[in-house]
């Protein structure tokens, strides 16, 4: 699943949620622009615990689940400037 988005300074975007399974995981991939600007990526587990890492130009991460149940991927921005994010995630 792909997502191209604005985020907004001091802002968190968030994909529609989706069921994944304990022992599975969650690839992320994102791609920043502009380069220079820092973002966190990463998922939202069932019980609302967030997991991410910390990039700029691109990240990419695989969240091993040990939760079954409602997941969501984020991008959070917290520059000063909005920035644009192309992303995928792929859920195993």
């Amino acid at each position: 699943r792909n997502f191209t988005w604005t985020v907004k300074s001091k802002y968190m975007k968030k994909t529609a949620a989706f069921q994944a399974s304990s022992g599975g995981s969650i690839t992320v991939t994102v791609n920043i622009d502009p380069t220079d600007k820092t973002v966190s990526a990463g998922i939202v587990e069932p019980d609302g615990t967030r997991r991410y890492v910390n990039g700029s130009r691109s990240v990419y991460h695989e969240f091993a689940l040990d939760q079954t149940g409602s997941y969501q991927v984020f991008v959070e921005n917290n520059n000063a400037s909005s920035v644009e994010v192309d992303g995928t995630y792929l859920v195993r």
